[in-house]
């Protein structure tokens, strides 16, 4: 009769093991969000768990970048000519992130939009007009699992054309 029941025991802490393992690896993101700073850079956060404690997972950030670049004279203007640069790019960046003892995490991806090579004339500066992000998305490589964002834009400077 003890064997029985050591052999009970034993199998019960074995099974509760083996639960906990499962619930550990479904991992999912809690929340997302995005935001453009003052440089047109989108930073893209998030909260991720279910990990496990100490396990890691990368997560891919993608984004559809509209960006307009124009020249700045010494008067702080940009002249009404033709030599402005809009661009649509695709942008990705990934961050690995490890879970604490409480199987979540969180972090930040930073995209910034694509510089073109500098077109301006000797004496202006060329300068990030506008940029517009959409369809911005999340993925968790381990899992597939995904969340989405709205995005954002920004202008910087309104005195151009």
């Amino acid at each position: 009769m003890k064997r029985l029941s050591i052999l009970t025991l034993t199998m019960i802490a074995l099974s509760s093991f083996a639960a906990t393992t499962v619930l550990a690896q479904n991992a999912h993101f809690q929340s997302c969000s995005s935001n453009v700073g003052s440089s047109g850079n989108l930073s893209v956060s998030f909260r991720i768990s279910g990990l496990g404690g100490g396990a890691s997972d990368t997560i891919t950030a993608s984004t559809t970048a509209t960006s307009t670049w124009g020249c700045l004279n010494g008067g702080q203007q940009c002249p009404n000519a033709s030599n402005k640069f809009t661009s649509t790019d695709q942008l990705t960046g990934t961050l690995t992130v490890t879970a604490g003892h409480n199987g979540s995490a969180s972090g930040t991806i930073s995209l910034s939009p694509k510089q073109p090579a500098n077109f301006c004339p000797h004496g202006q500066k060329m300068v990030l007009i506008s940029v517009t992000y959409s369809d911005v998305s999340l993925t968790n490589s381990a899992t597939a699992d995904t969340c989405a964002t709205n995005g954002g834009a920004a202008s910087f400077f309104p005195q151009c054309p």
